[in-house]
């Protein structure tokens, strides 16, 4: 027998006896089963050494003879990857695939706990008959715990909900890479199940949400959105999977997770997406490129229509995430009253002046509640309390409205201009601080028509021509006349602030069916990013409602 002393590092001891022959794997086991915990979480350390599963606990002790235990540290393990890898197999069928992506895995030396997803998805570019591509992404910046026993279980179904609740028996206490699933010919669905050999997890019940619409873009907001609104936390999301029945089929997504798993704070999931008609091969450069640094969930592609292909990269928010305030009063009440509400909410919420990124006013309709948003972000510099104001005029002219809100901002710093159309007509209402040190010359720029997107883009080429500069924008919102009318946008800004080179926006958008709130929260998880200048949303017709999230790049 070997007797084994962990050390926490708290300061609490523990020992345990292992027989001669017990691995390091077999002894974290042990502990994970009892302390309810996945062998993923910790590690265990001899000296600086992180010890791998594969080792003997009793060679262990020969190696420090000069104590008559083994004494060792455990330590929790968490790293995001700065650098992500990938090996692509491609095969006529799943089961050919899958065992020669295991053998490419161990000759590049990927080990146990550096896989981040293994996908399915069939096809590709202009594929000439089925194709089964499997794809792995890791990396190798994540820790090392020894050998990799890759393990997988191949599902061959003709209905997704059937084969997910066949998933759901199966991966009981299991350390799962992924599930993933994709069509091939005649209508069968493949559902493959990865995960580590020899680890354990305390999950008992795993969960899962699927989306589904009539673009890809679509289906990930409405999985996504509804994800982040579970109230979930990190850690307990396995990944988000893409596929679809056929390529000229719903795109559809389905997210795996399990409250049985460890949280470790609040969960904010973002994406990134191609639609291209390109190989596969660039769809797995280009995500990997573009997810390093990130805390990745999955990385997970489908067949599309028209011979193209989709590839989505689902990640953590990471940093200092912004965070928002929000207000809606009954159709009834006055505009008035939810802006004294919104600046009450900033004040008690210890917003300082300068960390304001957007206020923006919609409704649902034109009989809803009013509703203002403010994004705040208590990373930027803060310039003493907070000492807003507001001003609001009514019209029935967006061109008179704005003229009238270019005269006040030419006089005061203004926080956000924005407005709404509700049952009385149209509303303008601007956020004020201080008053400017000499007064300055402001413009604006209004696009409308052809739906939300050419509305924004027109918008930015508008600034473009105009020859606005980093430093002069102003403010920047969507409205219309009424959830049936043209799309709109309008932009203030000024030639006379300084210039720091040519602006350049981009800008990414939901159009759902969806209360506002869930919009709200994912909204502020996309302005995160530290070069995001406004959030503005609007009514839209057949109950759906736009947000967009605008960046300086």
């Amino acid at each position: 027998m070997v007797t084994v002393e962990i050390a926490r590092l708290d300061g609490s001891l523990r020992q345990e006896l292992a027989e001669a022959g017990e691995t390091v794997i077999g002894l974290k086991r042990r502990l994970a089963l009892q302390n309810g915990e996945s062998t993923a979480d910790f590690r265990l350390l001899l000296g600086d050494a992180v010890l791998r599963n594969e080792q003997l606990l009793a060679e262990l002790q020969t190696d420090v003879n000069a104590t008559p235990m083994l004494q060792l540290v455990y330590a929790s393990t968490e790293a995001v990857p700065e650098n992500i890898g990938h090996v692509s197999i491609r095969e006529s069928a799943w089961k050919l695939a899958v065992p020669r992506l295991a053998d490419e895995l161990k000759q590049q030396g990927i080990e146990q706990g550096q896989l981040l997803w293994i996908d399915f998805h069939s096809g590709g570019h202009r594929a000439a008959g089925p194709a089964a591509v499997c794809t792995a992404y890791f990396s190798a910046d994540l820790p090392s715990r020894g050998d990799l026993d890759l393990q997988h279980h191949l599902i061959l179904v003709d209905d997704l909900q059937k084969g997910f609740a066949q998933v759901e028996q199966f991966v009981q206490g299991k350390e799962v890479i992924s599930v993933t699933a994709s069509s091939m010919e005649k209508s069968e669905l493949a559902i493959g199940v990865f995960y580590y050999g020899g680890e354990v997890t305390p999950l008992r019940q795993l969960k899962f949400l699927s989306a589904s619409g009539c673009a890809w873009e679509l289906a990930a907001s409405s999985c996504v959105i509804s994800l982040n609104g579970l109230n979930l936390e990190r850690g307990q999301v396995l990944g988000i999977d893409a596929h679809n029945h056929h390529p000229d089929m719903d795109a559809m997504f389905c997210a795996f997770y399990s409250l049985d798993l460890k949280g470790r704070g609040p969960l904010c999931v973002d994406w990134m997406g191609l639609n291209e008609d390109n190989e596969w091969s660039f769809f797995h450069e280009t995500s990997c490129k573009a997810s390093e640094g990130k805390d990745v969930l999955s990385l997970s592609g489908s067949s599309n229509c028209e011979g193209r292909s989709v590839h989505y990269t689902f990640f953590q928010a990471s940093g200092d995430l912004a965070e928002y305030v929000e207000v809606e009063r009954p159709s009834d009440q006055s505009w008035d009253a939810a802006a004294d509400e919104l600046l009450q909410k900033l004040h008690e919420a210890g917003v300082q002046k300068g960390q304001v990124l957007s206020i923006d006013a919609h409704t649902g309709d034109l009989i809803s509640p009013a509703i203002l948003l403010a994004v705040f972000k208590r990373n930027l510099p803060g310039r003493g309390p907070l000492s807003l104001s507001w001003q609001m005029r009514r019209g029935r002219d967006w061109n008179e409205l704005y003229s009238w809100a270019d005269q006040i901002t030419a006089e005061k710093e203004v926080v956000a201009t924005t407005g709404s159309s509700d049952c009385e007509g149209l509303m303008l209402m601007i956020f004020l601080e201080d008053d400017r040190p000499s007064p300055i010359i402001v413009n604006h720029v209004t696009a409308a028509g052809g739906g939300w997107n050419w509305a924004a883009e027109e918008l930015l080429a508008s600034l473009q021509r105009h020859g606005v500069q980093q430093g002069q924008l102003i403010s920047l919102d969507a409205h219309n006349l009424s959830p049936t009318d043209p799309a709109m946008f309008s932009a203030q800004y000024s030639s006379s602030l300084p210039g720091y080179g040519p602006l350049r926006l981009q800008y990414r958008s939901f159009n759902l069916d969806m209360p506002w709130d869930m919009l709200h929260r994912q909204a502020a998880v996309r302005a995160t990013s530290r070069n995001a200048v406004a959030v503005t949303g609007a009514s839209n017709e057949r109950g759906r409602r736009v947000l967009y999230v605008f960046y300086a790049v």
